[in-house]
């Protein structure tokens, strides 16, 4: 399948923009549509679409398919010329184009029938909104286009999996003074649905203290059927500052030696979850030598004291 990739997801939420020239302004929402339905059925919803400029703006209207492109979770779309198949040929639009004045929006309708021989389970589509009619495009082979989409995710009922499996989770680039290090998860959709994964990655010290917990997905990333979606982040238990204050914040924390880091996160309807753990080991050097050199300066102290108080009783 002949595929190009338009755009790049901005976070997760699964927008993108293709801007090859400047010159226009306008929005669609919302950004992403998730429904539910059943064969046979047919749906009726809209797009808004917002002409953010001081002129009046045509708009054309198409449906392209998407995948996932790799484990970032971005997603990978279609050529406009591609045969439709699946959920982009079961979507069409009663206005394939519509002007809008200046500063306004306007709800654009669209239909999806739902064929009656399709599979439960999730599909996916792209509603695709530019500034100039795809073949003009082709024809005169332009390049002055804007476009942007929203992402329709539309889960037929039926029997439908949610199925999921924890393939990696790893620590590294851990920095023992200041506590702060990266770690990465890959999960991969075994079932027929798309999941929307959501947790949180919990760090304890060796009493059993939680010491700073960290959103796993905070940008809401799907994962599509059959593929697999690599999450990672940077987590940090002591802010880094000059040394004096660094010391300060070791202490207030005081984690020393085995860090445990307790990943849990659940996805599906019936909030299944996936869990795990690993162990690393920290020695914040500038607290150990404050207090190397506090003990030194107390025992010195307390041997010479010893020493004149013997003095004196011997006296």
């Amino acid at each position: 399948m002949k595929w190009g990739l338009w755009g790049i997801g901005i976070g997760l939420i699964w927008q993108f923009f293709l801007f090859v020239s400047t010159g226009s302004a306008f929005a669609i929402s919302p950004a992403i549509i998730e429904l539910k339905s059943s064969r046979g059925e047919i749906i009726q919803d809209h797009v808004t679409v917002v002409n953010s400029e001081n002129r009046s703006q045509s708009f054309y209207f198409s449906s392209i398919a998407f995948s996932s492109d790799g484990e970032t979770g971005t997603p990978r779309f279609a050529s406009s010329d591609e045969k439709k198949e699946g959920l982009p040929a079961w979507i069409a639009f009663p206005y394939p184009s519509i002007t809008i004045p200046a500063n306004t929006k306007l709800d654009v309708p669209f239909i999806i029938n739902i064929p009656t021989d399709i599979q439960a389970g999730s599909h996916t589509a792209a509603i695709v909104v530019s500034d100039a009619p795809s073949e003009v495009v082709a024809t005169n082979q332009a390049t002055i286009q804007v476009k942007t989409a929203a992402l329709i995710f539309l889960t037929i009922s039926g029997k439908t999996i949610e199925s999921a499996a924890l393939l990696d989770f790893n620590i590294s680039s851990v920095d023992s003074s200041h506590l702060t290090g990266t770690w990465k998860a890959r999960i991969q959709n075994q079932g027929n649905v798309y999941i929307l994964p959501g947790g949180t990655l919990n760090f304890y010290d060796i009493f059993g203290r939680k010491l700073v917990s960290t959103n796993i997905n905070s940008d809401k990333g799907r994962i599509l059927p059959g593929t697999t979606r690599t999450f990672s982040g940077t987590f940090e238990i002591v802010s880094k500052s000059t040394f004096l204050k660094t010391v300060m914040n070791q202490l207030k924390t005081f984690a020393i030696g085995p860090i445990t880091a307790r990943f849990e996160i659940s996805y599906g309807e019936t909030s299944q979850l996936l869990e795990t753990k690993t162990l690393f080991w920290v020695w914040p050097w500038e607290l150990i030598f404050i207090l190397v050199v506090f003990l030194g300066i107390d025992f010195l102290v307390s041997t010479y004291f010893l020493k004149h108080l013997r003095r004196k009783q011997q006296i």
